[in-house]
C-alpha cells in the first residue's frame, strides 16, 4: 500500500497574514497524524524529510485516462478547476479542441501526456467537460504554479 502525504503550510490559508493560535493547533495537529502515519507506514522509529523548495506548475486536479475520456479524481482548493465548477467525477471530453471522447484509454493517456508535457503558469486550457448530470459544459482553465517552501521535518517515536 502506498500513502502519499502533502504538507501545504502557507497555501491551507493563503489570505491569512497572521494566523490565529487556533488555526496554528490545528495544523500541528494535522502534522502530528501524517507524522504517526508515515513511521508506521515506513516501519521507523526516526524519519527525516528534508526537502529544497521547488516552484510547480499545476493544471489544479488529478485527471485519469479513461475510455472516453479523462476524468478528473480530485479537485485542488482554490485554483481555476475548482473555479470554474469541475468537480471530481467530472469527465473531460476535450481540451484545445483534441477531442478524447471516442478514444481508448491508452489513446487518451498519450493525448493528455503530450498536452500537458511543456505546460507553463498562465496557460490557458480550453476544456469541453460532461458534469455529473450529463450535461456538456465549457471551461476556459488557467494553469497555476504552486511554489513550495522548503522545509526539514525530523519525527520520531516517544
Amino acid at each position: 500500500m502506498r500513502y502519499t502525504a502533502f504538507i501545504l503550510i502557507g497555501l491551507l490559508l493563503p489570505v491569512q497574514l497572521f494566523a490565529d493560535e487556533a488555526t496554528v493547533k490545528r495544523i500541528e495537529q494535522e502534522i502530528a497524524l501524517l507524522a504517526k502515519k508515515l513511521l508506521s507506514v515506513t516501519g521507523k522509529e526516526s524519519y527525516t524529510i528534508d526537502k529544497k523548495g521547488k516552484s510547480v506548475t499545476f493544471i489544479g486536479g488529478c485527471f485519469e485516462a479513461r475510455d472516453g475520456g479523462i476524468q478528473l479524481t480530485c479537485v485542488t482548493p482554490g485554483l481555476d478547476v475548482q473555479n470554474k465548477g469541475m468537480k471530481s467525477g467530472d469527465l473531460i471530453t476535450a481540451i484545445n479542441g483534441i477531442s478524447f471522447d471516442n478514444n481508448s484509454k491508452e489513446n487518451n493517456q498519450l493525448k493528455f501526456s503530450k498536452l500537458t508535457k511543456n505546460i507553463k503558469p498562465k496557460d490557458v486550457f480550453k476544456m469541453t467537460y460532461l458534469d455529473e448530470n450529463k450535461q456538456l459544459i465549457q471551461v476556459d482553465v488557467v494553469v497555476s504554479e504552486i511554489v513550495f517552501p522548503s522545509f526539514n521535518l525530523t519525527v520520531t517515536v516517544p
